[in-house]
């Protein structure tokens, strides 16, 4: 069996993150590599691209997403909204549309109903979309006797592919407008492709992206079952196992290859990720960038525990159990060189935004001053370029 160490690995991940490249991708190309930007808030996936290629014009991907030209929100992998890009857009439905149709099919207000009457009420609520988008509220107006089972619809709907998140007032607001997919996305249509087709397609992009990985890592990220995961790793010629700190991983042959060769960076790498960033949250098994010691420090076990970073931590008697650290929210954090080694948070401090961070563990002298003037500058990417669009004029 192939073996790597732990800093392979996350060199490695450096690597597929692009913290490595001499040419920066842009907001486009990570979305679409990455398979998808978490956006429970809508910030994060500004955030998530901003820590891995600096400075960019987050006006442009903003209208790009209220234009549904590249970038769509979706509900995806675990059944969160991610932003994905069009070019994985019929994939992305396929794959997870099984999963998130038999969790919104339970909701109390529609599961009483049957099929016929359920694909009847369906057809009635889209009808309203035919001369464009409409919020929730506007619909509801639209249909006032259905108001309580417009929103389960229109995430059933989502799921076959025929609504899509449309537009917003501004880059954070938490109320969009949503269309009908192939109105919305001029020229779109979904691809003809069997769930399972799609499904395997994932997972082998998954593997390759955030390789080494377990059949755990990969049911819990992609909301499978463990024995269909490992029927799909069975299928591909070209995964291989790996030893990673005495556990056996799977990974593609030409990614064990990139990950044996590379050397340390000549500068250290600092990450400032935001909340839910998708690389952390892709793993269940966190131990390659996370100690035990820290765990109740970045994955709070409860919401009174998200204390600010200069506070003291939670009582040492408070566990994270294993359930909690799988399924919890990970705060923003602060990574050394695939590592993390403390937490950021954004704190209101008049019309701006400060950043306040708690290093936890020794680091030495140049990266505490490199961490300091990142902070500098992500205060400075909020401020300068996400603020302005984030609210209504």
């Amino acid at each position: 069996m192939n073996e790597l160490t732990i800093e392979q690995v996350r060199l490695n991940h450096l690597r597929k993150q692009h913290a490595l490249d001499k040419k920066r991708p842009d907001f486009y190309e990570i979305a679409k590599t990455q398979l998808g930007l978490h956006s429970t808030d809508y910030w994060t996936p500004y955030l998530s691209v901003w820590a891995r290629i600096g400075d960019y014009d987050a006006r442009t991907v903003f209208n790009s997403l209220n234009r549904g030209d590249r970038l769509l929100r979706l509900n995806a992998f675990r059944t969160t909204v991610h932003v994905v890009h069009i070019d994985n857009l019929s994939m992305l439905i396929h794959a997870t549309q099984s999963v998130f149709y038999r969790k919104i099919r339970q909701h109390p207000d529609i599961r009483h109903l049957s099929d016929n009457e359920l694909e009847s009420l369906k057809e009635t609520i889209l009808a309203t979309l035919e001369d464009g988008p409409k919020t929730m509220r506007e619909i509801k107006k639209l249909v006032p006797e259905h108001a309580r089972q417009i929103r389960p619809l229109f995430h059933l709907a989502a799921t076959s592919g025929e609504v899509i998140r449309a537009t917003a007032n501004h880059a954070r607001s938490s109320t969009t407008a949503y269309a009908l997919l192939e109105k919305w996305v001029e020229g779109f249509r979904l691809d003809d492709m069997s769930e399972d087709d799609a499904l395997n397609q994932v997972m082998h992009m998954y593997i390759a992206r955030f390789g080494p990985v377990s059949i755990n890592d990969m049911s819990w990220w992609l909301s499978t079952t463990k024995s269909r995961a490992k029927a799909a790793v069975e299928a591909f010629d070209d995964i291989v196992a790996v030893e990673m700190a005495g556990k056996s991983k799977l990974m593609t042959s030409s990614d064990i290859d990139h990950a044996a060769s590379l050397e340390p960076p000549s500068e250290p790498v600092i990450w400032f990720l935001p909340y839910e960033d998708h690389l952390p949250k892709a793993f269940i098994d966190r131990s390659w960038y996370l100690s035990d010691k820290m765990k109740s420090r970045v994955f709070p076990k409860l919401r009174e525990h998200y204390w600010p970073p200069k506070c003291p931590p939670p009582p040492t008697d408070v566990k994270v159990t294993g359930a909690t650290n799988a399924s919890g929210e990970i705060r923003p954090t602060i990574w050394t060189n695939g590592e993390i080694a403390g937490r950021w948070e954004l704190e209101k401090n008049g019309m701006e935004y400060r950043i306040s961070y708690s290093v936890f563990r020794k680091v030495h002298a140049k990266y505490g001053n490199m961490i300091s003037e990142r902070a500098r500058e992500l205060e400075d990417f909020v401020n300068t370029r996400l603020v302005p669009i984030s609210r209504t004029n």
